[in-house]
């Protein structure tokens, strides 16, 4: 995960709990609705929980990419800026 790309990535690792968490701290929520995975609808299926949306994420599927080790993901703005 040190050279993650895709911001639902980031969001969900930033929602797990951690030991040196106070008890009682609430965790990071992941807003937006999860994707329904049996419907093929237009744009990125994590672009209404994605905090770096952008018009184009919403209309168009992001290509399939890699980052050059093994490592392949699907964004139109990756983190760190890959595109």
């Amino acid at each position: 995960f040190a050279n993650m790309k895709m911001p639902y990535t980031e969001a969900l690792l930033k929602s797990i709990p951690r030991l040196e968490t106070p008890t009682g701290t609430r965790l990071p929520v992941i807003e937006g609705r999860l994707p329904d995975p049996t419907k093929d609808e237009p744009g990125c299926p994590f672009a209404n929980r994605c905090p770096y949306v952008q018009d184009k994420c919403r209309a168009e599927k992001p290509p399939l990419k890699s980052d050059g080790n093994d490592h392949f993901y699907r964004c139109w703005f990756p983190i760190g800026g890959n595109k």
